[in-house]
């Protein structure tokens, strides 16, 4: 019976310590995603995306619609300097890590603009951790 307890106690502290190092990744990428982003700079922007990375705008600016944009038309906004070019505080309001997926929830709070979005990651064949999907929602500041 001891051993048992032992064992569960071990399994279940190992999974703490892996799932806290798996979101302590995922807020690196965030915190690297809006660095970037901010700084319209498409080359340490590129590397944290997915090659299947998109952003789905439910009913933004003005529009209707649902607007999926896909990977290179997002960076080419960035390059443009349509997107991005304003530094945003974070703040990470939940993480789910399942996996070789995760989800955040966060808020992106700037003088201009704020955002909150929905974020999903997906972790690549060598073990890190890519965006893969940014539903924002605008929201006051």
């Amino acid at each position: 019976m001891k051993t048992i307890i032992i064992l569960l106690l071990t399994f279940n502290s190992f999974f703490s310590m892996s799932q806290n190092s798996e979101e302590k990744a995922i807020v690196k990428l965030i915190t690297g995603f809006e660095l970037a982003t901010a700084k319209q700079n498409v080359s340490l922007l590129e590397p944290l995306l997915n090659k299947h990375f998109r952003v789905t705008m439910n009913q933004l600016f003005g529009s209707t619609e649902v607007t999926v944009m896909d990977r290179s038309t997002y960076l080419q906004k960035v390059r443009e300097k349509i997107f991005g070019g304003e530094k945003r505080e974070i703040s990470i309001i939940t993480t789910i890590v399942s996996g070789n997926t995760a989800v955040a929830v966060v808020k992106f709070v700037g003088q201009k603009m704020s955002f909150q979005s929905i974020l999903s990651f997906v972790k690549n064949k060598n073990g890190l951790w890519e965006l893969v999907e940014d539903i924002p929602t605008i929201v006051a500041s």
